[in-house]
Parts: C-alpha cells; sequence; structure tokens
C-alpha cells in the first residue's frame, strides 16, 4: 500500500507522518507526493517569522474560499430576497484567487516545513 501524509499529533507538535491506504486509491504522482517527507520540520523548529508566514499564507486560503462561497453558496433568507447568480467573470476571478491561495500555502509548506510540492506544482 502506498504511504500517505497526515497530520498525527505528537509530543513535540505537529508533524506530517505517513499511514498507509489501499492501493490504487491514489496515482502514482500522489502516491510520490505523499512519500519522502523525510526532511520535514516540525512546529519546534519554526522561527516566529517562519509561523507568521504560515499563518498569512492560510489567511489568504480561508479569504479565498470565503469569498468564492459568498458567490456561489449563499442562502436565500425567506420573505426577503433571493440571490442572483455572480456573473461569470467573477467567479473566474474568485476561483483564480482559490486557485493561487492554495498554491500559496502549498509553495509556503515547501519552502518553510520541507514538504513536497503537490503533483503538478513544481
Amino acid at each position: 500500500m502506498p504511504a500517505m501524509l497526515t497530520d498525527r499529533p505528537r509530543s513535540s507538535g505537529m508533524r506530517p507522518t505517513a499511514r498507509r491506504v489501499p492501493r490504487g486509491r491514489m496515482s502514482r504522482d500522489e502516491e510520490e507526493w505523499h512519500v519522502g517527507s523525510e526532511q520535514s520540520r516540525g512546529a519546534e523548529e519554526l522561527t516566529a517569522e517562519e509561523r507568521q508566514r504560515l499563518r498569512r499564507a492560510h489567511e489568504r486560503l480561508r479569504a479565498a474560499s470565503k469569498e468564492l462561497e459568498v458567490l456561489v453558496a449563499t442562502e436565500p433568507i425567506k420573505g426577503r430576497w433571493a440571490p442572483e447568480p455572480a456573473p461569470a467573470e467573477i467567479l473566474d476571478v474568485a476561483r483564480a484567487d482559490l486557485q493561487r491561495a492554495y498554491e500559496g500555502v502549498a509553495r509556503c509548506h515547501h519552502e518553510v516545513l520541507g514538504w513536497e510540492l503537490p503533483p503538478g506544482h513544481e
């Protein structure tokens, strides 16, 4: 079975570890990505600047996700109004922002924590 990274609490903090998953659930690229985080760093090894960099990357990802959610998943308010679909151009911009934010988190994890980049993000 291929190994897959998971975050499991350890006495020294959160750190990716490998676990086994049934064969056939991941592509070959994903298997290679999930294996080989031997050089990864734990939370206790990070400087204040590195922690701040990770925090900002995750904040950007959350903000981009929320912006897209508002555009596509707004519930109508009973008796008041029904949301109108967002124009395609605005959705395209929001999706691109979300993709850039995700890539920023992946790049930050790679540079700060030593994690492998996801397939297709070299």
